[in-house]
């Protein structure tokens, strides 16, 4: 650990204690380095680490001051009831209406999508022609079920390196991530079950046991990640078939579930037999720390099954994606596979084995992991710029979203309206949450935006957010407000 990383450690722990009161001012960098024996650079790289945790706040001319409570202080969505109608698909609705919010100019802050590499686009189409060419005719022909032995050997061995030690024969290889999670869910709900779910969270999930007809039972998140609290409690009163969720990079949120907690939920799981299905296509974006273990690994008596897709890491046009479910439900998801498609295009699977075999394949992910670290920070640093003072909003952990909450009796349709009409694209929170679940949240994507694209889009919110609280005049659209990209 560096110095700067072991003094942000240091006051990090006085401000979570209480003994730095939310608005209290800090010492001065001079003053700081002077008594932890570092050097001012040491000191303001220590501070710089906390800004960006959004554990404190630098002001120009002002000095840094404790962050004051922001979204991440407690639960991410009240979970109260909306009478909103429930879409048959949340993100089919959603497309539909970025796609008639869409207009030239426009910075889209909605879409978060990975960034396509050409080196990496490269490197998988030598291998796609490589294993064309070896294997010819016979790669065409039917494949198996679980898909080519050689990459979930691979994934085996990456789960392995992070503390999870399976079985590769036990691995199925599916076509994407979105198809993994649908098929746990075929796996194992009925009409009617009841079913907990992370709350934000991936609005595929949502969709897939929407399309399951299951009795959904919101569970809130906070900051860490999951309530465990609040699953145990839903445990108790519910009797759930499963529970949903996104540990490690939550796709609304960017939270990522703390150690112990992992550890709690796995045994509280294994006590009461309520199968998790992990979603852990985040784990390799994690921004600040080292990735964690599945919670798969804290607990072998918890019936976990462990999804992943491929689409954030490698490229979103292979859709591929594993899924590993315990042994004891293995046969029944086999069989949803085979109702689904019956196998995963082999000459797909055999080239994302060939490229993730490629030494060069996790300097690529490294590359990837800090450009979007990179971008998160300049995203944060133009909201509190922006924005500061007008909303509250959690600093990701991992991935490339970011959970915006609004003022006070701002609708998010008349804020993505209003973000319409002055350039700019954003996601309406109530995607991300279950139906009935009442929402005052954007979900905000800093992945495919530059940061000057991006802090022209957030430059753009904060006008629509003026004009949605009274303080804009006249809304003007965004060809003539001296924002155009």
């Amino acid at each position: 650990m560096s110095l700067a990383s072991e003094l942000a450690a240091r006051i990090r722990a006085r401000i979570d204690a209480g003994d730095l009161a939310p608005g209290a001012r800090l010492a001065p960098v001079r003053d700081v380095a002077e008594a932890e024996h570092v050097s001012a650079a040491v000191a303001g790289e220590a501070y710089g680490m906390l800004a960006r945790e959004g554990r404190v706040v630098s002001r120009v001319g002002r000095g840094t001051y404790v962050a004051r409570a922001r979204e991440g202080d407690g639960v991410l969505v009240d979970l109260g009831l909306n009478r909103r109608t429930p879409a048959s698909s949340a993100t089919l609705d959603l497309q539909e209406r970025l796609a008639g919010a869409q207009r030239s100019g426009s910075v889209n802050l909605s879409a978060g999508l990975p960034i396509v590499d050409p080196r990496v686009a490269a490197a998988v189409s030598a291998e796609l022609e490589a294993v064309v060419r070896e294997e010819g005719a016979r790669l065409f022909a039917y494949g198996p079920p679980r898909g080519d032995l050689a990459l979930r050997e691979l994934v085996a061995a990456a789960w392995r390196v992070r503390g999870h030690v399976v079985d590769p024969e036990m691995i199925l290889v599916t076509t994407s991530g979105q198809q993994a999670i649908d098929l746990a869910v075929r796996a194992l709900v009925e009409p009617g079950d009841a079913v907990l779910c992370e709350t934000p969270t991936y609005a595929g999930a949502v969709d897939s046991l929407v399309a399951a007809r299951a009795r959904i039972i919101p569970v809130p998140v906070d900051a860490n990640g999951l309530i465990v609290d609040a699953v145990a409690q839903a445990i108790r009163s519910e009797r759930p078939r499963l529970l949903f969720a996104n540990p490690t990079g939550n796709n609304a949120t960017g939270t990522v579930l703390t150690d112990d907690r992992r550890r709690q939920l796995a045994a509280l799981c294994a006590e009461s037999g309520v199968v998790i299905i992990e979603d852990d296509t985040g784990a390799e974006l994690v921004h600040d720390g080292p990735i964690p273990a599945p919670i798969a690994a804290y607990d072998p008596e918890a019936l976990v099954i462990l999804v992943k897709s491929y689409a954030k890491t490698v490229l979103p046009g292979l859709r591929l994606g594993v899924i590993l479910p315990p042994a004891s439900l293995d046969r029944r998801v086999l069989a949803a596979k085979l109702v689904a498609d019956r196998y995963t295009s082999p000459p797909l699977v055999r080239a994302l084995a060939g490229y993730l075999a490629r030494p060069e394949a996790a300097e690529h992910l490294e590359r990837t992991r800090l450009l979007y670290r990179d971008r998160r920070d300049a995203f944060l640093r133009s909201l509190e710029r922006r924005l500061g003072g007008r909303a509250t909003w959690l600093a990701p952990r991992a991935g490339f979203n970011l959970w915006l909450r609004l003022p006070e009796r701002v609708s998010e349709e008349e804020i993505f309206a209003r973000a319409a009409e002055r350039g700019v694209i954003v996601s309406p929170g109530h995607t991300y949450v279950p139906p009935g679940v009442s929402t005052a949240h954007l979900r905000l994507s800093f992945s495919t935006a530059t940061p000057a694209e991006a802090d022209r889009g957030i430059a753009r919110l904060a006008l629509a957010l003026k004009d949605a609280t009274g303080g804009g005049g006249r809304t003007r659209t965004f060809e003539g407000d001296g924002l155009a990209v």
